[in-house]
C-alpha cells in the first residue's frame, strides 16, 4: 500500500515538480521495508519552500478514485514488468528478499496488489504519519540553523506522535547457520533473455561487532578493484562485474 500512496502523492505533486526543477529544486519519495523516504535537492535559499511543499503533499493528500485507479495500474505494471528487465536489475531484490528479514520481491507485491482499494488508502496512510520516528540527513552548503529549522518544519508539518525506540524498524538479516549452503534459482519471464546473473552472498559474522565490520569493508575495498581487472577488464569477458560488502 505505502507504494500505491508514494505513487499518488507524486501524481498529486506533478505540476508543481515541474515549476521546481525550472527552479533548480527536485524531490523524490520511495518506499522501504523502513518506512517512507523523501529526497530533496537543490539550491539552499529554496529548501525550506520545497520541503513544505512536499510534506503538505504528503499530509493532505486527497484520494480520487479514477487518479487512485491510474496509481495503481502504474504499480501493477511496475511490478509485472519487473520479470521482464535484465538479470542483473533483478537479482538485488530476489537477494534482499532471500537474506532480510522485511523485504519483500515485487512478484510477492504483485500478488497482493488486486485487493488494494481507495479505501485501504485513505485509512492507512493517515496511520503511517500519526505515530513515527523521523531521521533528517542535511547535507552541503547548510548552516546547523538551516538544518534545525527544517527539522522544525518537518515535525510542525506532519505533527506525529513518537514512536518508541522498541517499535523502530530496524534492518536484520537472516541468519545462517554455520555451513549452511543454500541455492534459489529463478527461470526469466523473458525467453529470448540469453542472458544470466549469479550473486553469491558469504555470510560472515555480527554487524554489531564494529572491527568484524571494519575489516570486511577494508578485505571489499582491497578486492573491488582485482575483481573488476581480472574478470572484465583483462578477460575481457563481457560481464557486469561488482563486489561489495553488505552491513
Amino acid at each position: 500500500m505505502t507504494r500505491v500512496y508514494v505513487d499518488l502523492v507524486e501524481d498529486s505533486l506533478n505540476e508543481y515538480a515541474y515549476a521546481a526543477d525550472r527552479a533548480g529544486l527536485s524531490y523524490s519519495l520511495s518506499e522501504s521495508a523502513q518506512g517512507l523516504s523523501i529526497e530533496l535537492n537543490g539550491f539552499s535559499d529554496k529548501m525550506s519552500v520545497l520541503v513544505e511543499k512536499v510534506l503538505l503533499g504528503v499530509r493532505d493528500l486527497e484520494i480520487k478514485q479514477g487518479r487512485f485507479d491510474v496509481a495503481k495500474e502504474r504499480v501493477r505494471e511496475a511490478y509485472k514488468n519487473f520479470d521482464y528487465m535484465d538479470p542483473y536489475r533483478q537479482i538485488n531484490a530476489f537477494a534482499r528478499m532471500l537474506i532480510s528479514e522485511r523485504s519483500w520481491a515485487p512478484f510477492q507485491m504483485l500478488e497482493e496488489l488486486p485487493a488494494v482499494t481507495a479505501e485501504d488508502i485513505r485509512s492507512y496512510f493517515p496511520g503511517l504519519l500519526r505515530q513515527m520516528h523521523i531521521e533528517i540527513l542535511v547535507h552541503d552548503n547548510l548552516y546547523k540553523e538551516d538544518a534545525l529549522n527544517i527539522t522544525k518544519l518537518v515535525k510542525s508539518t506532519l505533527r506525529p506522535y513518537r514512536l518508541p525506540e522498541s517499535q523502530w524498524p530496524s534492518r536484520r538479516a537472516i541468519a545462517l547457520p554455520n555451513g549452511a549452503n543454500h541455492l534459489y534459482e529463478r527461470v526469466l519471464k523473458k525467453p529470448d533473455n540469453v542472458n544470466h546473473c549469479l550473486r553469491y552472498i558469504i555470510s560472515v559474522g555480527s554487524v554489531s561487532d564494529r572491527s568484524h565490520r571494519a575489516k570486511l569493508l577494508l578485505f571489499c575495498q582491497i578486492a573491488e578493484e582485482p575483481c573488476f581487472n581480472t574478470l572484465r577488464t583483462k578477460e575481457q569477458l563481457g560481464y557486469i562485474v561488482n563486489s561489495a560488502a553488505s552491513v
